[in-house]
């Protein structure tokens, strides 16, 4: 991705995607610094997964973003894109987005996204069920997104109420799962 169309002027941008599960959210039992703390040997020789250096974090805490914003400003990072999933009925894991988007105005230089998942939830994730699932829950084949009508649209002129119908369309819980 560059930033023009004129090849004298191009000039690479980078963008950091930003997965949101560093803190404890009710939609799951587990964050990710749990697993991290419990990952296992895998082969002799095998080095855990390194840790941040300036130690674990909240990713939900507007602390965090601030300094996260404050980190990419400058770096040559020109934009983060937040990862936020839709369960069918809302949003989750959308926390540390939210607070990114409340601490951009305060940092100069940096752009935010958000990459939107509505294929959740999985009935499982690797440590176990997903609790807010009930056992015996059917899924249905999912619409196409062309029965929406979504393909055909700018999301960015949609209301919040319209594009929860029409995500609410394409991922409810019993057609997110194939």
């Amino acid at each position: 991705m560059t930033t023009s169309d004129d090849p004298a002027t191009d000039r690479p941008v980078f963008v950091v995607y930003v997965y949101p599960g560093w803190h404890l959210s009710d939609y799951r039992t587990v964050d990710e610094w749990d697993l991290l703390e419990r990952a296992p040997q895998l082969f002799p020789g095998h080095r855990p997964p390194a840790r941040p250096l300036d130690g674990t974090y909240d990713d939900a805490q507007d602390g965090t973003a601030r300094r996260q914003l404050m980190l990419v400003a400058g770096s040559g990072i020109s934009a983060l894109s937040y990862f936020t999933y839709f369960s069918g009925e809302r949003l989750i894991m959308n926390i540390p987005w939210q607070k990114a988007m409340q601490q951009a105005p305060t940092v100069e230089g940096v752009r935010l996204a958000m990459t939107l998942c509505v294929r959740l939830p999985h009935p499982t994730f690797p440590v176990g069920p997903v609790p807010a699932l009930a056992d015996g829950v059917e899924f249905d084949r999912p619409p196409d997104a062309d029965d929406t009508g979504l393909l055909d649209r700018d999301l960015s002129t949609l209301g919040p109420g319209e594009l929860h119908a029409i995500l609410a369309a394409i991922a409810s819980p019993k057609t997110a799962a194939r």
